[in-house]
């Protein structure tokens, strides 16, 4: 089953379903030939989206991938699906209080950020921060691209890097 969203995007909701795009080679993550197709050659967003590992090939995405392979280790996946199953419990139960819910606002907007500031050991408090910073990046890969949604994209990514600096430093 799919839906589209206020935006136009098309919502997978089953797990088959995703399972079965994610497979399909009609079908894969936006990559830097997205962005030049939109007239993004250059620029925060660019260089963000060129150092992402789902972009990388060869020795570097490998390299990259058992690096971060490690992290996913299924000890480390049990206890992270455990905290997920509380989490959509709650979010659940907060809507069947209130008698009604609407999936992409009170449900799948919260839990995939939520699950991963949780992964990575980031507190709550700046999960609403971080919230801001990626909404702006959503619009990095819209059609047609404007300079306001550029600008914005742009203005988010530094955003995060700034965050993700003083996070690490």
């Amino acid at each position: 089953r799919t839906t589209v969203t206020n935006d136009g995007e098309v919502a997978l909701l089953r797990a088959d379903d995703i399972d079965q795009v994610h497979m399909d080679a009609h079908f894969a993550v936006p990559g830097l030939s997205n962005l030049e197709k939109l007239g993004i050659f250059d620029g925060p967003f660019y260089e963000w989206r060129s150092q992402a590992m789902a972009v990388m090939e060869g020795a570097d995405h490998r390299r990259l991938r058992g690096f971060v392979g490690l992290a996913f280790a299924p000890s480390q996946m049990a206890r992270l699906r455990g905290m997920v199953r509380e989490r959509a419990g709650e979010l659940i139960d907060r809507r069947h209080e209130a008698g009604e819910m609407e999936v992409l606002a009170d449900f799948a907007s919260d839990l995939p950020l939520w699950s991963m500031c949780r992964f990575v050991g980031i507190d709550d408090e700046d999960r609403e921060r971080i919230s801001q910073f990626l909404f702006g990046t959503e619009e990095g890969f819209s059609s047609p691209m404007t300079p306001e949604r550029r600008a914005r994209c742009e203005a988010s990514i530094v955003a995060l890097n700034t965050y993700v600096t003083e996070l690490i430093g």
